[in-house]
Order: structure tokens, then sequence, then C-alpha cells
């Protein structure tokens, strides 16, 4: 079999998995709906499925091709196409069941800063009519006070034939001036750009790189202009450092779960003695048993790994993970040589969530390391911070992180699972743990934060934080 059809039938495998995604996501999506009727789910649990419906397929596509769909022209089946096509595996759910957006509409301003989650340029005080349909979401550039008419449609794609007669896929973002009206039922392929303040005429069709300026269609070279520098987005720069050093990562985060999940069975197994019970205070015994909290309970998991998941460099990686080890093992020590445990707050949950925690060992309590491993990933943000993009950007990521810290230790109390002996234990370690952690790769940090790291341009990282050192 020639090369190039043993290429073009991998591709079109990996095309049909990727064709999983979205009966898949559209089953999480439902079976969240229901589920505080058909499983007695708390009835917070809907939003987690507007979150996964709404929210989870835009982020994944900025981290997955933000940067990457530019005007181009790709051949069919190589990794451009391939990375293409999950993007429209993305968006396929809102392309197949239109009302989904039309809902998003139905607020001012919601559907347009929906868009911009995508990764689209879209202005202020754009307006969008019933029944439009925006194909690929990351390719459009709408400018300020723009009317896209009733049912227009938008596609930034479209299917060729090259010199070779080889199948090739073509890219070009639709650019949409300021003040401009687009006609209703109008059709606008990839390339097509309609000029500031034109009013085109109702059922237009611009071709692959047609405008339509001064009242006609006009043809426009197919020869991409140099693009003009932006600023990085703080979706961009993330997902432009979450792709450096990517197997490392991959294998580190592996390699602790594991190591986590196999001592943590393992402990309650092996103790030292008796398990000893603290009598609650009278501030903890005010404390209301909040179950709802379970969600920022255990979203600890996303926590965790946010800092040491944007590590440019192997020595920064490598200097969180020993004290991520550190803090663990110590911990663990502690579990087996004094254990606590502590009483369930409630006998019958009333989500399932909750249930499996009450399902897990009522023991490994002193520290918690639920406070340990908040404020050692709190601090580690410290080295992380500095570098994002933008003083905007950069002080709202820290408040997100701020917040989501508080909110997850209140959690702790709200939720029973440790006591303030316990917490103040973790928070302790956690502490002691970053110090020792990050004191010896100090003197290095402060010599690299003297110089200028911050960057506006796409790549968002200085050159001596690649990775290529370790």
């Amino acid at each position: 079999m020639p090369a190039s059809s043993s290429a073009e039938g991998r591709a079109v495998v990996a095309m049909i998995a990727m064709g999983l995604y979205t009966p898949l996501h559209a089953a999480f999506v439902a079976l969240m709906l229901v589920a505080p009727w058909l499983l007695g789910a708390s009835r917070w649990t809907p939003l987690v499925a507007l979150a996964a419906l709404y929210l989870v397929p835009p982020l994944l596509a900025r981290m997955l091709g933000d940067g990457a769909l530019t005007e181009s022209t790709v051949a069919f089946g190589s990794p451009a196409f391939l990375r293409w096509w999950a993007l429209g595996q993305l968006q396929m759910i809102f392309n197949r069941l239109p009302w989904l957006e039309e809902l998003l509409r139905l607020v001012p301003g919601l559907y347009s800063a929906w868009l911009r989650l995508w990764g689209a340029q879209v202005g202020a005080m754009v307006f969008w009519s019933p029944g439009v349909s925006v194909v690929d979401r990351p390719l459009v550039q709408i400018g300020d006070r723009a009317v896209i008419g009733l049912g227009a449609r938008l596609s930034s794609h479209t299917m060729r034939r090259d010199e070779q007669d080889r199948l090739t896929l073509v890219l070009a973002p639709i650019v949409v001036g300021r003040e401009a009206h687009v006609g209703g039922l109008s059709t606008l392929a990839p390339g097509s750009r309609i000029a500031d303040r034109e009013i085109a005429p109702a059922t237009l069709a611009l071709h692959p790189f047609q405008e339509w300026s001064g009242g006609r269609r006009r043809a426009r070279a197919t020869t991409p202009a140099a693009a003009p520098a932006r600023r990085t987005g703080l979706l961009t720069w993330i997902a432009s450092r979450l792709r450096v050093l990517a197997r490392e990562k991959i294998a580190v985060t592996s390699a602790l779960t594991l190591f986590w999940c196999a001592w943590w069975v393992v402990i309650p197994r092996y103790l030292a003695g008796a398990a000893h019970a603290l009598p609650l205070t009278a501030v903890e015994q005010r404390i209301p048993f909040v179950e709802s909290a379970i969600y920022v309970y255990l979203s600890i998991a996303f926590y965790m790994p946010l800092a040491p998941l944007l590590a440019v460099s192997r020595a920064e990686l490598t200097r969180h993970v020993w004290g991520f080890f550190g803090l663990t093992t110590v911990a663990f020590a502690c579990f087996v040589l004094y254990p606590v445990q502590m009483p369930a707050p409630v006998t019958t949950p009333s989500t399932w969530l909750f249930g499996l925690v009450l399902s897990d060992t009522r023991l490994n309590n002193l520290p918690s390391l639920h406070a340990a491993y908040t404020i050692y990933s709190l601090l580690a943000w410290a080295h992380v911070l500095p570098q994002v993009p933008g003083r905007i950007a950069r002080r709202r990521l820290a408040l997100v992180i701020t917040v989501w810290a508080a909110t997850l230790l209140a959690s702790i109390l709200l939720l029973k699972q440790h006591s303030l002996i316990d917490m103040a234990a973790g928070v302790t370690l956690g502490l002691v743990t970053y110090v020792i952690a990050y004191h010896a790769g100090r003197v290095g940090h402060a010599a690299a934060s003297t110089a200028p790291t911050r960057t506006d341009n796409f790549a968002g990282t200085p050159a001596s934080e690649k990775g290529v050192t370790p």
C-alpha cells in the first residue's frame, strides 16, 4: 500500500474516533440535567451540565487550536487538518442543534462573549439576528456595532483540489467591518470580507476571498497579508505553556496519582495504634453542614496541578514535584503514627458525590492534606503569576486563584471533613514544604525575575524558559 494511502487511512480512523465526542458529550450533559430526579443528585447538578455544555468545548478549543487556525491551505489527513477536524467536533453539537446558541442570544452581549471564548474577535454592540449560523467560531472577526442579518451563514472553511488533484482544506477568517450590515440569508465563505459601514443586500453570496465594498462584489488577493502583532490573551498564554514539556507533565502527574492512590488505600491497614478522636471546638460546632460544598471540595483535583502544568522549565517542574512528594510522604507518615478518625456528619448523603466521599476511610485526617495541598499550590502560583501577560489579566487570575483557595479551605469545614486542628497542621505543612522545596531555587528565581519575562507576542514565553535546561 502506498505511504499516502496508509496515512489517509489512519487519518480517517482518527476522524471517526473524534466523531464519538459529540454523542458522548451530549449524553453526559443530558445525564447531568436529569440526575437530580433519576439519581437523587444535588439540585445544583444541572449547573454542571450547563458548564459542560457551554464552557468546556470553547476552553478545549482554545487549548487545542488557538493560534493554529490561520489563513492557510492544508492537506487532507495532515496534523493541521486533524486539529481543525477536532475543533469541528467540539462545535458539532451547536451546529446540529442551533437552538442552543439561540438561547444565548436571548441575553444581549452573551453570545458575543461566548464567541470570544472560542477565540473569535467580536467587537462591541454586535447584533445577531435569529437563525445566524457560525460554523468555524474561532475564525470570525466582527467589528463594532455590526449587524448580522436573519439566517446569515458564516463558514470559514472549504475543500478544494490542488494542482496534483489532492484534496486540501482552505481556511481563512471571515471579516465583517465596523457598522457593517450583513443582509438576511447571506452566505459568507472563507476569506470573504464586508468593508466598514457597508450594507450588504439580502441573499448575498460571497465566494472564497471575495469582498463587498463600494456597493459591489470585488475579488481580493488570496495571499494573506502580514497580520499585525496582537497581545497574548490569557487563554492563549495558558494553552502555549501547557504544550511545553507536555509528555513530562503527563508522566509525572500519572506517577504521582498512582503513588497517592496506592498509599491512601494501604495506610489504614498499618496504623501504629488505635485511632484518636479529637474534640470539636465551640466554633466548629456552630459551623453548619453544607453538603453542596462537595463540588468546591472536589475541585482541588483541578486546583492542585494548575501551577505545575504551567511550568516551562524542567527545573521548575522538578522543584514542584519534589515538594508535592515530600509533603505527601510526611502527611502519610503522620497518618500511620498518629491516626485520627473523623465521624461522618450524616449517615445518608443527598448527593452521590458526597456518598463517594463517605465511602472512603474516615482516617487520614491529621494533618489535612486538603489544606496542605491548597496552601502549597497557592504559594506556588507566586512563581507563575509574574509571567502572565497583561496587568489586568494578572490581577484577575490572582483574584481567581486566591478566592478558589479560600473556598476550598471553607469547604473542608462546611463538609465536616477535618477539624480546625487538622487544618492548622495542614496549612503549616503546606507552608513549610513550600519554603523547603523552593528555597534551593530562590536565588535563581530572584535573578530570573530581574530580567523582563512578560511579553505580549503569541509565544508568551522567554527563550530561557523553553524547557531545554534540566
